[in-house]
């Protein structure tokens, strides 16, 4: 299961059920489970309420410390992993009998290597976990939160830290909390009282192809299909379609886009056209299909509506188009309600970024006997300046000089970033947004990602004197 893309406010003391509020600090009955030839060796102490279940038959050979330490003035529970098999500690929870939603936070930190994963567990066959997570823990102490959703479960569960290497990890604290599909959406109206009116697409035209974000699927192949921002096709927002042009058949997936209103229905629209039939789908969670319609072919634009009932809780959701041959799309729209109204983009402006045109752009990378430059283009309404700030790997920002933007509906060039690129190779990121004669933005920023590399020696070449090689089957890149 994904993590929430969306925070969620603070439940007050008395809306949640509180499963389990254990500090770790403070030791409770004592562990040790030995065998005479050692092989097995776990010993330490437990807080009330948590079990140690690593030892058995099944995993003969496990050594493990549950050590009770103060540092700073801080108490908490070192655990050590030596060696051997799984890590598993338990606490059995109350039976999961409907939908439920939950919320785990902990504090904890790493001693380099342990990295445990925290989940929901089966206590009987066959053992598996409807949820689980594994935090990327650093060094430092920090209060992770995670919330999620579980459908009603068939038997007895329990929360499960495990971990399957060797490494040492500390907890402080930890608490599970259990609250209402009720008190979920009072929480969500509370963080979003706007309920994000209006469309919720940040990107809605294409005047330069592919946008950041969207992506072909990972069975197409990339050298044959193209994805342009065609100025002869120009769409009914007014700016140029996006095009598709596959040989066969391809899917697209859109960036994700946020649904804070989660609990009510949605619509999707898009102005479409096609030379043969496709099908649209609405994504949530783990690539679960929300809802989908068949297009037919048409020779001209026509707007598509697609309504779906969200994933609780704002989890990312996307739109999917499957199409074959040349397809056009534009005004993309993502909107409350389970009609769709006539498209109007978020904010007055939009701005697009992209690799300028050279033979590896659509992987955004530039050789560096290629300019340090990145395309741009604004659509909309009329915008005093153009802000683009690059960004190198090390976080280092450099404001280049802002870009007079005319009244045009689109108005579009190459910005140079070198200024800007230090050190010379390596990844940047490159942010833009519209702003009016006041400097206040009118569009929302955009970004795009380039990598500045060496051009290969021997590009698109044979290399006779390299004192390596290799021998593979030749498979299209989409495959």
């Amino acid at each position: 299961m994904r993590l929430l893309a969306i925070a969620l406010l603070p439940l007050a003391a008395a809306s949640a059920e509180v499963l389990i509020d254990t500090d770790f600090g403070q030791a409770g009955q004592p562990v040790n489970a030995t065998t005479p030839d050692g092989n097995t060796d776990v010993t330490g102490s437990l807080p009330g309420g948590w079990f140690e279940n690593s030892s058995g038959a099944w995993q003969p050979v496990i050594v493990i410390r549950y050590q009770p330490m103060e540092e700073a003035g801080r108490r908490f529970l070192r655990i050590q992993k030596r060696r051997g098999g799984n890590l598993q500690l338990g606490c059995n929870l109350p039976d999961l009998k409907t939908e439920t939603f939950l919320r785990l936070t902990f504090t904890a930190r790493t001693l380099g290597n342990g990295a445990p994963d925290f989940g929901i567990r089966f206590n009987g066959a066959p053992y598996s976990m409807p949820w689980q997570v594994s935090p990327s823990l650093t060094e430092q102490w920090q209060e992770y939160t995670f919330d999620f959703r579980l459908d009603a479960q068939p038997q007895a569960v329990r929360l499960q830290i495990s971990h399957g290497g060797s490494g040492e990890f500390d907890l402080e604290q930890l608490r599970l909390e259990r609250f209402s599909r009720d008190e979920l959406i009072a929480q969500i109206k509370q963080q979003y009282p706007t309920a994000g009116d209006g469309n919720l697409a940040v990107t809605t035209r294409f005047p330069l192809g592919l946008p950041s974000g969207w992506f072909l699927d990972r069975d197409d192949d990339d050298a044959t299909i193209r994805v342009t921002g065609d100025h002869a096709t120009p769409g009914p927002s007014g700016s140029p379609a996006l095009h598709v042009a596959a040989p066969g058949r391809f899917t697209l997936r859109s960036a994700p886009f946020a649904v804070p209103w989660s609990f009510e229905p949605h619509t999707v629209s898009l102005a479409l056209r096609s030379a043969r039939a496709g099908r649209l789908a609405v994504l949530g969670a783990g690539g679960r299909v929300l809802a989908a319609r068949a297009f037919e072919p048409s020779p001209d634009f026509r707007r598509l509506s697609l309504t779906f009932q969200p994933v609780l809780r704002g989890e990312v959701h996307g739109l999917r188009v499957e199409g074959e041959g040349d397809l056009w799309l534009d005004a993309l729209q993502v909107e409350r309600g389970s009609q769709a109204t006539d498209y109007k983009p978020a904010q007055a402006c939009e701005v697009v970024l992209a690799c300028p045109p050279s033979e590896t752009a659509e992987a955004r990378v530039q050789f560096d006997d290629e300019p340090a430059a990145v395309a741009w283009a604004v659509t909309g309404e009329p915008a005093a300046q153009l802000r683009l700030t690059v960004v190198n790997l090390y976080g280092q920002r450099h404001e280049l000089p802002p870009i007079a933007l005319g009244a045009e509906p689109l108005r579009q060039g190459v910005a140079d970033f070198s200024a800007g690129a230090v050190p010379r190779y390596g990844q940047f990121r490159v942010e833009a947004q519209a702003v009016d004669a006041g400097g206040k933005p009118c569009s929302a920023p955009a970004e795009v990602v380039l990598s500045r590399l060496h051009r290969p020696r021997y590009w698109g070449q044979d290399a006779p004197q390299s004192p390596r090689s290799a021998c593979t089957r030749w498979r299209p890149r989409g495959t």
